[in-house]
């Protein structure tokens, strides 16, 4: 499929002033840039979902996306070089709320440029939705069956301004004047399309804004496939001086042509482009720090000078050694930046904004400006002194006079070792000997007989917990170890919060030889290993393997598990992330009634001797013997089998391997009645990619792979498996299931298919499952949550004396079929259930959930019966009330040949034998049938059958036929229902006769096959 190449940036218009600039380019300030979206300077590891987008401009216009399914993913070089970009593939979007700052708008002007489907049939890649006194509208790009559209409005009607559909990397453009109606259109910033018959596009009232999709007045999300690199958006005028810098920008960052190019250097420093520069009196720009932490400006200019700096894109928190010879005991910061001038520009003033990672400097007058031709500062290089300012946390040069093509960066002394010298916060400059707070560029050890609070996002080069000493969270922060690594020898006590490891070179976590609980853990190493070493991590909150490897073949690591509503996870391993050594995952299985339970591995070598530490297992040879049965092979019980090719297969070594994603049923009990819960344990090593697994034909056990919640929506299935599972449930007897092509499910529980850590599940049919890593999801696995409400009926039987029971339901959908259908759920019985059971039969299909087809005709459902023992039963109906298709639903027992009017009864009670019957039919009708009536059915060998419903008549054909001739005399041949075409080819057709009808009556079917007739009486 051919993709077409851009990135989106919003541009809108007012006049410009000559203060400090922080917008894209150095181009605009928290009051005039409304909106930066700057995905590469967010930091997000490749191939992560993507939950939130920072509003770098300072307006605060986050973008989120708070449903999981919905995120975009993080991914790197898709533009040039390492860029980030999030990669939408037709179904995620972010959205940002009100924002008053955009109330009012009158102009504007955006860029696009990125990759779209081109056979997409309608997406809306960024848009601003607003409000008028008379309607709404929205304005921004839209693409359709390949061709890339700027859109604005006239009244109710879209204009568009077609951009083509080049298939290479491009620069799209469109602006508006609300004054002149004006909106034009460009392509490579030249002129392409003009509409002068644009109107109503000011925002009088902003209501939303959308990336990567949007939302209709039907509610349908018109989502893009491709890629988005950037956003922003300005109430300024541009000026030809700030449009070129723009142009410099864009071309610098993302490799594209622009008409005006003044910078030579993005090979190497093209991230982060910031200029300066003038045209003339009315056009000029001359101070610009944009995003980064590198500021310049000038204060006046000749016409035609210009100087851009860019930066390597190196961790602006690391630093090297490679330092002026005179200056030894020093360091300078990693990154470096380049210059770039068409003509001398002469002295300029260059201003560096520090934060808590970047202040590495002990002595902050030590700060100096280092400059060099070839970017080796150990020799030549030039040095000037600054101004620091401890309140701003910037270092101010003047009088700075570089070459084109010079490097420069910031020099500053060595960062020292800090210790806590007494109980208090990490923020708290009291806490530390160099009364200061830590920076990311530190050597940190947390002394003896101290404690230590992490209130704030902290920052450490390495972290040392001496004897007695003790770090501790009471709140939500991040404690980000950038270089080395953390070696605890007192306490760490993580009851929430998180750390994370950032290194770009091996860092060690060394436990000497203790046990210590973590909460959440980030592996982030860019290109290296984090190894656990001497001692034993207990995860409880969520590790996050990000970037690097993370090692703990030297140490042990424990996925923990506390309670039934909460578990450590491990979340998706990114694409260059992964995971090394033998973890052990735990799994707390709830107190409950003794039965079976479908269980799985969640990590890979696992054996059956694992879970026999913690569970009473029975088998022949086994450590806990036999439960029941002979003590021989043959005759001892197994109680721990699988399911393949409709059969059980008893596990019969207890050193036998666990299959990661397979499922097993299990029989869990202190005794034949009750069960205590406990925790069991896994161990083995953990999945670092997608994991698929194999059905093959009727029904057979699988399971999640993952030390992780799952969700089945997000799983993929191939062949004829069906998008469906069921899980045995020992409370009810029976089984739950959930339904993917509906997104439904028999409980609220399992929601979008959520499948706990560990948990097994039953399939059918052959195909192949695949749960990718994006399938993980930080939902509890027991959180419960609203199934989807349907327009249908529930059918819950229950029997005396036991607490056991079963669900089936009957569902109408306008894509549903009155025979079986993809969304229908086949019924599965294994013969170890204890629940008896009802299901629907159609065609030669037994199901659990049948979804009918809702063409509002009359309906009836055969309704079968397995009774595994002899008792009094009850069907509870649910839901009726949402079938507002119908005035009545009825319930006909054929055994007693009773009606039971289901929307008037909530209940039904019968009694039965044990056995499978055919015994039950459910009618939906407009008309009122009789409850006295009975019901005789027999087939007439021409494959048409002719039921009688009381007053009703079931017409229906074993090979659907499609057309059909019905009519009814009585014993006269006097004609009481006149001829009637009916089409039985999606399942059987109801008649209604008036209940003032009395005596024999004759019904004659007609077909190509011949005639069928029934006698019937009224």
């Amino acid at each position: 499929m051919m993709k077409q190449k851009f990135l989106i940036i919003i541009l809108l218009f007012t006049t410009s002033g000559v203060i400090g600039q922080t917008g894209p380019g150095g181009i605009g300030n928290s009051s005039t840039n409304m909106l930066w979206y700057d995905i590469n300077s967010e930091n997000i590891g490749n191939g992560a979902m993507v939950e939130e987008v920072t509003d770098f401009s300072g307006n605060n216009n986050h973008l989120v996306q708070t449903d999981v399914l919905k995120r975009p993913v993080n991914v790197t070089n898709v533009f040039n070089s390492s860029i980030a970009s999030l990669r939408f593939d037709g179904g995620q979007s972010l959205t940002g709320g009100a924002m008053a700052a955009y109330n009012g708008v009158t102009k504007y002007n955006q860029y696009y440029i990125g990759s779209v489907d081109d056979l997409s049939l309608l997406s809306v890649p960024f848009a601003f939705k607003c409000v008028t006194p008379s309607r709404a509208f929205s304005t921004g790009f839209l693409t359709q069956f390949g061709l890339i559209n700027a859109i604005g409005r006239r009244y109710g009607f879209v204009r568009r301004a077609s951009l083509g559909s080049p298939t290479t990397l491009k620069v799209f453009q469109n602006d508006y004047n609300s004054l002149s109606g004006l909106m034009n259109a460009y392509l490579d910033f030249s002129l392409i399309s003009s509409d002068p018959d644009v109107i109503e596009n000011t925002f009088i009232t902003h209501l939303e804004t959308w990336l990567g999709g949007s939302t209709g007045a039907s509610g349908t999300g018109y989502y893009m496939d491709g890629f988005i690199s950037e956003v922003f958006a300005f109430n300024i005028d541009l000026n030809t001086a700030q449009t070129k810098i723009l142009q410099n920008y864009i071309g610098a960052k993302y490799g594209t042509t622009i008409p005006t190019d003044h910078y030579d250097y993005e090979a190497t420093h093209g991230v982060g482009l910031v200029g300066i520069g003038r045209d003339n009196n009315l056009n000029k720009h001359l101070n610009s720090i944009g995003n980064g932490m590198v500021r310049i400006q000038k204060s006046a200019m000749t016409d035609g000078q210009y100087l851009y700096v860019g930066h390597n894109d190196e961790n602006y928190s690391s630093l090297s050694t490679d330092v002026p010879v005179l200056l030894l005991n020093s360091s300078r910061l990693l990154r470096t930046w380049r210059m770039d001038e068409p003509t001398d520009v002469g002295n300029i003033q260059v201003t560096f904004q520090l934060d808590s990672l970047s202040d590495f400097s002990p002595a902050p007058s030590a700060y100096k400006l280092i400059v060099d031709a070839d970017g080796v500062f150990a020799a030549g290089a030039t040095t000037y002194s600054g101004t620091y300012n401890a309140v701003t946390r910037t270092v101010h040069f003047t009088g700075i006079d570089m070459n084109a093509g010079d490097y420069f960066t910031l020099l500053g002394d060595e960062p020292v070792e800090i210790f806590s010298v007494s109980d208090g916060n990490w923020s708290d400059p009291s806490t530390w000997n160099c009364s200061c707070v830590p920076s990311g560029l530190n050597l940190v050890t947390i002394s003896s007989f101290t404690t230590v609070n992490v209130d704030t996002d902290g920052y450490t080069k390495d972290l040392t917990i001496a004897g007695d000493g003790e770090l501790e969270w009471t709140f939500d922060n991040n404690l980000t170890i950038q270089t080395d690594g953390l070696t605890i020898f007192g306490d760490i006590t993580m009851p929430t919060g998180s750390i994370t490891f950032a290194g770009t070179s091996i860092q060690e976590i060394d436990l000497n030889g203790g046990e210590f609980d973590f909460n959440d853990i980030e592996i982030n190493n860019n290109g290296d290993v984090v190894e656990l070493q001497n001692g034993t991590i207990v995860l409880n909150g969520t590790l996050t393997p990000t970037s690097g490897k993370f090692d703990f073949t030297a140490g042990s690591f424990i996925v923990n598990s506390v309670s039934a509503v909460s578990s450590a996870r491990i979340a998706a391993v990114n694409v260059n992330a992964e995971l090394s050594g033998n973890a052990t995952v735990r799994r707390f299985i709830p107190a409950g009634v003794a039965g079976n339970r479908n269980l799985a591995s969640p990590v890979v070598g696992a054996t059956l001797a694992h879970w026999d530490d913690s569970l009473a297992i029975s088998g022949y040879g086994f450590p806990d013997g036999c439960a029941y049965g002979d003590t021989t092979a043959s005759g001892c019980y197994f109680s721990v089998k699988y399911y393949w090719q409709d059969r059980f297969y008893d596990i019969t070594n207890i050193n036998y391997v666990l299959e990661n994603g397979k499922g097993y049923e299990i029989f869990i009990g202190d005794d034949l009645v009750t069960y205590s819960g406990t925790t069991i344990a896994v161990t083995g090593a953990l999945n670092n990619s997608d994991v698929t697994t194999m059905n093959t034909t009727a029904w057979g056990t699988l399971g999640n792979p993952y030390a992780s919640p799952v969700l089945f929506s997000q799983a993929s299935t191939t062949n004829v498996m069906g998008k469906y599972f069921y899980i045995y449930d020992p409370a009810s007897g029976g089984y739950q299931w959930y339904d993917k092509v509906s997104n439904t499910s028999s409980i609220p529980q399992l929601a979008n298919g959520l499948l706990a850590s560990g948990q097994g599940f039953w399939v059918k049919d052959f195909g192949f499952l695949t749960f990718p890593q994006s399938a993980k999801t930080s939902t509890n696995a027991t959180f419960i949550r609203n199934s989807v409400a349907e327009n249908g009926i529930q059918l819950k039987l229950t029997q005396d004396n036991t607490t056991y029971f079963n669900v089936s339901s009957i569902v109408f959908d306008h894509t549903g079929s009155d025979l079986k259908d993809e969304m229908d759920i086949e019924y599965l019985s294994t013969g170890l259930e204890k629940a008896s059971s009802l299901y629907m039969t159609t065609d030669t299909f037994k199901l659990t959930k049948s979804y009918l087809l809702r063409d509002y005709a009359d309906k009836t459902i055969n309704v079968a019966l397995k009774a595994l023992t002899e008792s009094y039963f009850t069907i509870h109906i649910a839901d009726v009330a949402s079938v507002n298709d119908y005035s009545n639903v009825y319930l006909f027992d054929q055994t007693l040949n009773k009606m039971i009017d289901l929307r008037a009864e909530g209940a039904y009670t019968f009694y039965s034998e044990v056995g499978e019957f055919d015994r039950f039919k459910v009618i939906f009708t407009n008309d009122v049938l009789s409850t006295d009536d009975f019901i005789t059915t027999v087939n007439t060998g021409t494959e048409i059958n002719i039921t009688q419903l009381g007053s009703a008549i079931e017409i229906s054909a074993l090979n659907g036929f499609v057309n059909n001739t019905v009519y009814v005399t009585n014993a006269l041949g006097q004609e009481i229902l006149s001829p009637r075409e009916v089409n039985l080819s999606n399942g059987s057709k109801l008649l209604n006769l008036s209940t003032d009808l009395k005596g024999l009556m004759i019904v004659v079917v007609k077909n190509v096959n011949g005639i069928t007739t029934k006698k019937i009486i009224l």
